[in-house]
């Protein structure tokens, strides 16, 4: 199967960050969350609430609910 990636930004109810030592999700819904590693392995697969959410991952390029990040 294809994974397609996304704009977040046109996404106005889904936001997804790269920080250091992992991503920040801002969502205005309860939502569920997988995270891919580049080799396309799910590492994550979780439901998050409404709001913020910090999730700590090493360095590395991740693709969450299809959106390309880059963690430092």
């Amino acid at each position: 199967s294809e994974m397609c990636i996304r704009d977040s930004s046109k996404d106005p109810s889904f936001k997804v960050e790269g920080m250091s030592g992992g991503v920040k999700l801002t969502t205005t819904q309860a939502i569920h969350v997988k995270v891919y590693n580049i080799s396309g392995q799910r590492i994550l697969s979780t439901s998050i609430a409404p709001g913020e959410t910090t999730i700590n991952l090493p360095s590395g390029i991740y693709i969450v609910n299809r959106v390309k990040v880059i963690v430092q």
